[in-house]
C-alpha cells in the first residue's frame, strides 16, 4: 500500500517532485505518475493506486480543474475520506472541495517552515501515522544560521565558565528572537539547531557541546544519547557515566574566541 499518491496537473511537476522527495526523506512511500514504468497501461495504474493509497494529496490550480483525471482522483480521495487538499497557484477551489480546508502551497519554494506545507503535512500524519510536522519544525530549525551561531556561542560561553548546563527551555527562549523576522517558531526546532551544532563539533573534532542542554532529570533527551553515545536512551548508569565523561572534556576543551 502507498502511503501517498499525488494528484497534480505536470505543468507543476517540478514543485511536485521536489514535494515527493521531500517525503521520501521521513521513510514514506509516495506514489506520482513518475512512478509509471514503459509500456504501463497508465489510466488504470494510477486508479489502481490512488484506491489504495493512505492519503491522497490533491495539487489544486485552474490547470488541474481542467484534468478529468484529477478530477477522478479528487472523488477517489472524497470517497475513500483519505484526501488532503491543497492549493499551488491562485485559484478557485470547486465547489465539490469547498468544505475543506486547503492548505496554501502557491509560494511555497522549499522551506520546511512554510505554513502551507506543515498543514498539509498535518493532514498527511492523519493518515500514515508519524509526526511529520515536529519533524519538518525541527529541520527548520537548523536552517537558520542566526539561530545556530546564538546557541553554538551560548553553550561555548558556558563551557569556558565551567557553568553549569541549562534546560531545554533555557536553551530556547535564549535563541527564539533569532529566527528570521521575529516570526514565533516551535520548541521542536531547537532539536534541529542542537542537531547542527553536534556535526559541527564531530567535523572541528570538538566534544559535544549538546551536553550543557539538559532535561529536569539533568541528563540529555533520547536523541543526544543516540546521536552521541550509541544508547537508546539515559535510564542507565553507563549513560549516565557517559554523559558525565562528555561534560567534562566539554569544560576542559580550550573552547576558540569566536564560536
Amino acid at each position: 500500500m502507498t502511503d501517498v499518491f499525488i494528484s497534480y496537473k505536470r505543468e507543476d511537476h517540478v514543485r511536485v517532485d521536489r514535494l515527493a522527495s521531500l517525503l521520501k526523506e521521513f521513510q514514506l512511500s509516495v506514489w506520482h505518475d513518475a512512478a509509471l514504468g514503459a509500456g504501463e497501461s497508465w489510466h488504470e495504474r494510477i486508479m489502481a493506486v490512488a484506491e489504495r493509497a493512505k492519503c491522497i494529496v490533491v495539487c489544486w490550480t485552474d490547470e488541474a480543474a481542467k484534468s478529468r483525471w484529477v478530477l477522478g482522483e479528487v472523488e477517489i480521495g472524497l470517497r475513500r475520506e483519505v484526501l488532503v487538499p491543497t492549493t499551488w497557484a491562485p485559484c478557485t477551489p470547486p465547489p465539490l472541495l469547498a468544505h475543506l480546508h486547503m492548505a496554501n502551497m502557491t509560494d511555497w519554494a522549499g522551506g520546511n517552515d512554510h505554513k502551507g506545507l506543515l498543514q498539509l503535512a498535518g493532514g498527511v500524519e492523519r493518515f500514515v501515522g508519524r509526526k511529520l510536522s515536529a519533524k519538518l519544525r525541527e529541520r527548520a530549525g537548523g536552517e537558520n544560521p542566526e539561530v545556530v551561531a546564538r546557541l553554538r556561542a551560548l553553550l561555548v560561553r558556558i563551557a569556558r565558565k565551567g557553568g553549569a548546563p541549562i534546560s531545554y527551555r533555557k536553551a530556547f527562549y535564549t535563541v527564539a528572537n533569532a529566527w528570521a523576522h521575529g516570526t514565533k517558531t516551535s520548541f521542536e526546532a531547537l532539536y534541529g539547531a542542537l542537531d547542527v551544532i553536534a556535526d559541527q563539533n564531530r567535523a572541528r573534532r570538538e566534544p559535544p557541546l549538546f551536553a550543557l542542554v539538559v532535561s529536569k532529570e539533568g541528563v540529555p533527551g533520547r536523541g543526544y544519547f543516540q546521536k552521541h553515545c550509541f544508547l537508546e536512551g539515559a535510564d542507565s548508569d553507563e549513560a549516565r557515566a557517559l554523559h558525565a565523561a562528555h561534560l567534562q572534556r566539554v569544560y576542559d576543551y580550550d573552547w576558540p574566541n569566536d564560536p
